[in-house]
């Protein structure tokens, strides 16, 4: 499902089933900080404090059970674009689900936010391909002479 998540950037049209399939994902690698750790670069332990409050949510069980209780009484609009949802409509939802506005609108921000950095991963991984592709063709017209 990460090609589709990859796929929704590049057509932005991710929507919040793809962010919570996301979110599952980082739970099940053990959090935030732990996909960190994984890094093959490491990062030192004091880099490892400044990650994003907000970030550390995205690892959170209890907040990814939150957020699917919100996201399944939404229809497919409310899905595509939460951050349009009228607050009569919103407090509906969470009333339905169980969660407060505070959690609805901590999970569109970070819907949001998730979005921005994936395509802003997107936009660099094309640049890079598009550089690599680049230098590949440079390499290839060396050593042609024209008769």
């Amino acid at each position: 499902h990460t090609i589709n998540i990859v796929e929704g950037v590049k057509s932005n049209s991710m929507d919040l089933d793809d962010f919570l399939v996301h979110m599952n994902s980082i739970v099940k690698l053990g959090g935030i900080r732990k996909m960190m750790q994984r890094l093959p670069s490491g990062m030192a332990p004091a880099q490892m404090n400044q990650v994003d409050p907000m970030a550390e949510v995205l690892g959170d069980p209890k907040a990814l059970a939150a957020y699917r209780g919100i996201v399944s009484h939404m229809n497919t609009d409310e899905k595509q674009d939460p951050s349009k949802v009228k607050k009569a409509r919103k407090e509906e939802i969470c009333t339905l689900s169980g969660q407060k506005i505070e959690d609805y609108n901590a999970m569109v921000k970070m819907f949001e936010a998730t979005k921005m950095g994936f395509k802003a991963w997107h936009q660099m991984s094309s640049k890079q391909e598009a550089a690599a592709k680049g230098t590949n063709k440079a390499k290839k017209g060396k050593g042609k002479t024209k008769s």
